[in-house]
């Protein structure tokens, strides 16, 4: 009966198309095992042959497929119970089989299938551990063939995940076109599979021999071949990261060696350069395994080899720049290695040493800045705190690049690209890509937000229009990465949260604006997810007025769209305002506060406003808040309720403290031109009020509590803020439609009318200051007196803008006689101020009487202009007259132009510098660009006398009007310089002409932004700064005094040429200008020290700014050291620069010193860079060859300097210094190279940056060592000594000689021996530095005889000694110890008599001073060496005298 239900099985079996068939047959193998589970003695002999029949149909391949699909399903339900079954029933019958080959067959097929079972099938612990045991039973006995058999299955499933993996990967980037996978196909390699493999390789290890490849070997052999090849094959993670655990040291050592280190790097010249990429990626990936698997000596190596493999080279950075993504093979060595880091200790400490000894590597390494972030996120190193150092100190050489382009273009330039490329990429990545966005977004937020909260580098912002527009750059870089981490975040609540925190730490320092303008962007575009989260603002309102005034506005401002759409928030903002209000200390923060609130809450105005004011903001609160509705799809709520309830708040602002009413009237004319709501009520206030204010009387407007005094009433700002309104209201309203308006203007007019008569009627004794009132600080009285004067000073300056308004739109003769008392008066009440307040004192050094004035507090009686107004005055004064048209109101100015052109240029000067000085959101509205550009059009023109009236230009160059002008357009060129900085053609254009006749592409290139600059630079720098200088040296050669005025001009001329080459990009451009202004030099005679002074600070710092390629600025250096040397031998009559002469030597001398002394401080900050980010070849030996070079440019003027006192006798000290930071250098170049001898040695000498400076050795700095030898450390000798000079004098000159060349001396020495040691350690005899046998190591202590014998016989024994007050110090405490010290009581007598006798000095010798000696002539300089070398046969001089 059995063998007739075997036979039908086997049947059903041969027609796997019947359902159910293959199940059964596997049901009835398994069930006659089990009935049969102790022998098959009992089986008849049909039963078996119908067994070994059924078994042997599993021989066909077909069937095999059959049961493997039935197999693996069943798992999903049974979890390999049906299949560890079946195979230990055909393992145990097997025997039974007549033939063995058909038996090897079916067991090596059955092994082969539990292996793949084991990759693709959910299998139960006793079930694994049952089929585990019938591997190993199979294997025992296992031939050779079956083994090799089974390792070519292993190869072959290797390579089906490959084929695989690719697949996956197409069909990833083919989205359109997705095939469907069998589910078969899916293979996962496990822990278990790594099992069977580890027992298989066991079994051939355990084999004597193996033919393996047509090669006999040794089974351990052939065990680790094997591994090395699966370890080649394979490209699936999972059983790389496996087969590492099976294989043995030696199998991972080779193959680091024969396949990682020859194959993880790119061919860039390869055709095929997909596929490069693809296996840098896999053996990248591998590398990162094997750090967990190697021992610790090879982790650098593999770390090493990672980073190297993802190096950015320049034409993968423009790549790169173009793309803006990251590598497309990069994700899966992203997901190993964040695996590796977290879980492996060492192989993360590994790295993390690689993160502080080599930053330069690391941060140019795609793949290596990653992994620094991911390090940035593990909580159990410090590798934040490296990463932020390297940063900041990345970003600290670049803005010193800034100043100094050759340092870009050596050292930084390329990194600090690279890393800001790779950062803002890595940042947009997290927007698409989400596994990213979970591992890289916590620590980048964090690392962004550690850069901004850095104490030591605090660092003062750059605020326009409420936006930071300049400063860090490294925190405008974290701000822009803030913005994009924080967008791409699906959940932005943690970040918030973090964002809030970070801005109430750091609420009192600048980079909390930074941060509001992340939130600000986050408002704008993000507000939904804002809305979601606002809850996290309500806490904020609690302590945002304890915060700086600017950033608690600033912070408030941004928030105002969400906070209008929660009524929660508002009311609870609210409720901290009311208490704010009545705290003295948060109330400052408080109004401005309220009246955002109100102007939120109001109709925006649609005329864009009107009156005194402009209106030219980039990006006004109106427009953001009206933005950020639209985008949240809500409409501006105006909410009259809410207006009245803040107005009841503002009118009860009016009675707090001065302070508190500036705040609010500044907040009132801003509120004024945005919104259109609140004119009326706020007209009707500020009337009333005025109403109430007190006479303009020092006792009625002043008050005291105790030392300190205010203002009553800051009536400046009172008139100021009633005139804007005015101005608004009649230009919203000019046909009274409103009720009430015209009742509300005619009183604003009259209330204004009423202080213009008191003010032109009142003089300064009226208002109770004369000239036996108190002016001084140092009391109450003089204090009020100061103060009270101050605001009179601004009330007379609001009345004149006012009545100047009133003129330019009426043209009345009243006005002008109300423009002319109301200056009069105010220049009155100026010259006693002055009178009273400038005192002159006498200078000890130069015995000239100079003017010091009086400082006090004055921010309460401040008041600025409009730039508006002011560009009105000045363009009406100064423009030409039409020769065609008379105009009467210009007739009428004729009386007060003059007056009145003073009052508009020192207004101008305070609006300027006030711009310059701080940021202050009035500025928005008094200084549009429109009006700033033609303010300064105005200046310049009224400076240079074109394009004038020509009573305006008969003003002479020395007038002090021109001064200020001058000073103020260096001012406002400065600020707008600074506010479009990303957009200077904004700027430039006001600078271009237009020329009749030129075709558009000579018009088109004429306007480009770097062009225009250039031209303006040239113009203030070269041909502006000639006029002055000629003026100056005209009235000098008349012996006249030179002018301050002039000295003045000059800096603000050269300020201005700074400040608009400044808006220039292009580096060539300063190449350009520095040809221009060095002909200045070569043509000019200067009579004025300070003006050359300043003009050679000003090539200096052109000079520095010129490219690397431009040798231009070193070799007129050069020429210019020349000359100099050429003027003090007098051998040539005729030098290339005339600014060279008797007068100006000294600050030839110092401008070449000091260009000197800037640029080896420079070269040093490179080799410091090159230090801490431990550069390595041969990116080492292309930057040191670089700097080497810079240095050999400095030797030739070192050379030069040298020259000067050696043959002169001039400039000891400054040479000695100078010298000292030439040795200081060549040190650091020579450290550097030292330190690389251990890894790289002998080999270093073929290095070019080694042959350069083999070069400066043996040619430049053997002969500068040598005659330093033997002219610097000399003694000053006796004449020196005698010149009559003060105690003190004389022994602080002495403590400052030996601090200057002790110094000297040591690094003078240091340089020599490191070189020698150089020459040692690479065994280059280039570097075998020998200046006359000197010894190395030891000082000079040959004896001078002629010093050793004058301090014997007493002759200078009092010459140098400490001050008197000193030695009585040490002379009390002598005494002390006498008195317990025989022995020293009899030494300090003998010394005492010794002083004594010595102290008996001849007559004659005091006779013998001579009188301190003036400066050496040209001649007696070259007299006194011959002399001296006559005199003593000496080749080196002794130390120097301490």
């Amino acid at each position: 009966m059995d063998s007739v239900i075997m036979s039908q099985v086997l049947t059903q079996t041969t027609q796997p198309g019947k359902s159910g068939r293959t199940e059964k047959f596997v049901d009835t193998l398994i069930n006659f095992r089990q009935k049969y589970q102790n022998s098959l003695d009992e089986v008849s002999e049909t039963t078996k042959n119908a067994v070994r029949k059924s078994i042997s149909m599993l021989n066909h391949e077909q069937n095999w497929k059959s049961l493997q699909k039935l197999l693996i399903q069943m798992c999903t339900d049974d979890r390999g119970t049906k299949l560890f079954e079946f195979i230990h029933a055909i393992f145990t019958l097997l025997p039974i089989l007549p033939q063995s080959s058909e038996t090897e067959t079916i067991s090596t097929n059955s092994m082969k299938f539990m292996i793949r079972a084991l990759t693709e099938a959910d299998i139960s612990v006793p079930n694994f551990f049952g089929m585990y045991n019938d591997l190993m039973v199979q294997l025992k006995d296992a031939p050779n063939r079956v083994l090799i058999e089974l390792v070519n299955y292993i190869s072959s499933d290797l390579k089906q995940a490959n084929e695989r993996f690719i697949e996956t990967m197409l069909d990833a980037e083919n989205v359109e076109n997705i095939r469907v996978k069998d589910d078969s196909a899916k293979r996962s390699f496990n822990q278990r599979w790594k099992d069977f493999v580890a027992v298989l390789i066991k079994k051939i290890q355990d084999v004597e021999q193996l033919d393996y490849n047509d090669d006999l070997l040794s089974g351990r052999e052939t065990a680790d071949n094997i591994i090395f090849e699966w370890l080649k094959l394979t490209e699936d993670v999972n059983a790389f990261e496996l087969l590492s655990e099976i294989a043995e040291t030696f199998c991972i050592d080779r193959f680091c060696d024969e396949v990682i280190a020859l194959e993880i790097g790119i061919d860039w010249s390869s055709d095929h350069l997909d596929l490069e990429k693809k296996r840098r990626g896999i053996m990248t990936w591998k590398s990162i395994i094997l750090t967990t698997k190697t021992e610790k000596d090879k982790l650098t190596r593999l770390w090493t080899g990672v980073i190297g493999a993802w190096e950015i080279d320049e034409n993968f950075e423009k790549e790169k720049n173009d793309r803006r993504e990251l590598s497309s093979d990069l994700e899966q060595s992203v997901l190993v290695g964040h695996r590796v880091l977290s879980n492996n200790l060492e192989s993360a400490r590994k790295f993390l040493f690689l993160i502080r000894n080599e930053k330069y590597r690391v941060l140019s390494s795609e793949i290596g800045l990653i992994f620094s972030l991911i390090q940035c996120s593990l909580d159990r190193n410090d590798a934040m705190a490296d990463m932020k150092k390297s940063l900041q100190r990345l970003w600290r050489i670049g803005e010193q690049a800034e100043d100094c382009v050759w340092i870009s273009d050596i050292a930084c330039g390329r990194l600090l690209r690279l890393v800001d490329l790779q950062l803002r990429i890595i940042s947009e990545s997290l927007i698409s890509n989400d596994y990213l966005r979970q591992l890289l977004s916590r620590p980048m937020f964090s690392l962004m937000l550690s850069l901004l909260d850095t104490p030591a580098y605090q660092k003062q912002v750059v605020v326009v229009d409420g936006r930071v527009a300049d400063g860090c750059a490294l925190w405008l870089l974290s701000r822009d990465l803030l913005i994009t981490v924080s967008r791409a975040q699906v959940d932005m609540g943690t970040h918030l949260s973090n964002l809030f925190k970070a801005i109430a730490s750091s609420s009192s320092n600048s980079s909390a604006l930074v941060l509001i303008d992340v939130l600000r962007e986050l408002v704008r575009k993000c507000s939904v997810e804002i809305l979601n989260n606002s809850r996290l603002i309500d806490g904020l309102f609690d302590y945002v007025c304890r915060m700086r005034r600017d950033i608690a506005v600033s912070l408030i401002r941004c928030l105002i769209p969400i906070i209008n759409t929660r009524p929660q928030l508002r009311n609870s903002l609210f409720k901290s305002l009311k208490k704010d209000l009545l705290c003295e200390s948060t109330v400052s923060s408080a109004v401005p506060i309220v009246l955002l609130l109100l102007r939120s809450v109001s109709k925006r105005r649609e005329d864009g406003g009107g009156g005194q004011f402009d209106h030219s903001m980039s990006q006004s609160f109106g427009t953001f808040s009206t933005q950020t509705l639209n985008s949240m799809g809500c409409k501006k709520n105006v909410d009259q309720a809410v207006g009245l309830e803040l107005i009841g708040i503002v009118r009860r602002c009016l009675w707090q403290p001065a302070k508190t009413k500036i705040a609010l009237y500044d907040g009132i004319c801003e509120l004024a031109t945005q919104t259109s709501t609140m004119l009326n009520q706020f007209l009707d206030m500020i009337v009333s009020h005025s109403k109430t204010v007190p006479e303009w009387k020092r006792s009625d407007m002043t008050t005291t509590n105790g030392s300190q005094v205010y203002l009553v009433e800051p009536v400046p700002h009172l008139i100021q803020t009633l005139e804007c309104l005015i101005s608004e209201l009649s230009s919203f309203d000019p046909e009274f439609k409103l009720e009430g308006t015209e009742v509300l203007l005619r009183q604003g007019a009259n209330q204004m009318e009423t202080w213009v008569e008191y003010a032109m009627r009142s003089d300064a004794t009226d208002m109770g200051l004369d000239r036996n009132t108190e002016w001084t600080t140092g009391t109450v009285n003089g204090r009020s007196s100061l103060l009270f004067s101050q605001m009179i000073l601004s009330s007379y300056d609001v009345l004149i803008e006012h009545i100047w308004r009133r003129f330019e739109a009426m043209g009345t003769k009243e006005d002008i006689e109300k423009l002319v008392i109301l200056l009069n008066r105010k220049n009155e009440l100026d010259r006693l101020f002055k009178e009273k307040t400038v005192r002159k004192e006498k200078d000890k050094e130069t015995e000239k009487e100079k003017e010091k004035e009086e400082k006090m507090d004055t921010s309460e009686s401040e008041i600025l202009s409009s730039a508006k107004t002011l560009a009105s005055i000045m363009k009406r004064l100064i423009s030409q007259p039409d020769a065609d048209s008379t105009n009467a109101s210009s007739d009428m100015l004729v009386d007060v132009q003059m007056e009145l052109l003073e009052w508009a240029i020192g207004r101008t000067k305070v609006l300027s510098t006030d711009l310059v000085k701080e940021y202050r959101p009035l500025h928005s509205i008094l200084s549009g660009t429109n009006s700033l550009i033609s303010l300064s059009k105005s200046l310049i023109d009224f400076y240079v006398g074109n394009k004038c009236s020509p009573w305006a230009s008969e003003i002479k160059m020395g007038n002090p009007m021109k001064t200020l002008a001058m000073e103020s357009y260096a001012n406002i060129l400065e600020f707008l310089g600074i506010k479009y900085k990303q957009a200077p053609s904004r700027v430039t254009m006001s600078w271009f002409e237009e020329k009749e006749g030129e075709d558009e592409e000579t018009s088109r290139k004429r306007k480009e932004p770097n062009i225009l600059a250039l031209r303006q630079a040239h113009f203030l720098s070269c041909r502006l700064f000639r006029q002055i200088l000629e003026i100056e040296n005209e009235e000098i050669e008349e012996d006249k005094k030179p002018k301050a005025q002039y000295e003045m001009q000059e800096r603000a001329i050269l300020r201005a040429a700074s400040a608009a080459i400044g808006m220039a990009k292009n580096v060539k451009v300063w190449s350009n200008l520095f040809v221009r202004i060095i002909k200045v030099l070569e043509d000019e005679t200067f009579y004025n020290n300070q003006m050359l002074r300043d003009y050679c600070k000003f090539i200096t710092t052109c000079s520095l700014r010129c490219a690397e390629s431009d040798k231009t600025s070193s070799k007129e250096m050069i020429v210019i050291m020349e000359n100099v040397l050429e003027f003090l031998s007098e051998e040539s009559e005729d030098i290339k620069y005339h600014f060279i002469s008797k007068t100006t030597l000294n600050i030839a001398f110092e401008f070449q010193f000091s260009y000197i002394e800037k640029s080896l401080a420079l070269i040093r900050e490179a080799f410091g860079f090159q230090k801490d980010f431990f550069v390595k070849p041969p990116v080492f030996d292309g930057m040191l060859h670089s700097l080497l070079t810079k240095c050999m440019e400095i030797t030739e003027l070192v050379s030069r300097a040298l020259q000067i006192f050696v043959q002169y006798k001039m400039m000891q000290e400054r040479v000695t210094e100078v010298l000292t930071s030439y040795f200081t250098t060549i040190q650091m170049s020579v450290v550097l190279l030292q330190n690389l001898t251990k890894g790289w040695g002998r080999s270093m000498s073929d290095w070019q940056s080694v042959d350069l400076l083999a070069e400066l050795v043996k040619t430049k700095l053997r002969p500068i060592l040598a005659m330093v030898d033997d002219h610097i450390g000399f003694s000053k000798g006796k004449e020196e000594m005698k010149k009559k000079i003060s105690q003190k004098t004389r022994y602080a000159k002495s403590k400052r000689d030996e601090k200057l060349f002790s110094k000297f001396s040591h690094e003078r020495e240091a340089v020599q021996h490191g070189i020698l040691v150089l020459c040692k350690l690479i065994k280059d005899e280039r570097f075998d530095l020998q200046i006359k046998n000197n010894s190395i190591g030891y000082r000079d202590f040959r004896i001078d005889m002629a010093v050793l014998r004058s301090k014997f016989s007493g002759e200078t024994n009092d010459e140098v000694r400490e001050p008197v007050h000193k030695r009585r110090r040490r002379e009390q405490s002598d005494e002390n110890e006498e008195l317990m010290n025989e022995t020293e009581e009899n030494t300090t007598e003998t010394t005492a008599t010794t002083n004594a006798g010595s102290s008996e000095e001849p007559e004659e010798q005091e006779r013998e001073e001579e009188p301190r000696e003036a400066e050496h002539t040209v001649n007696e300089v070259k007299q006194e060496p011959e002399d001296d070398y006559e005199a003593r046969d000496i080749s080196r001089g002794t130390s120097p005298v301490f």
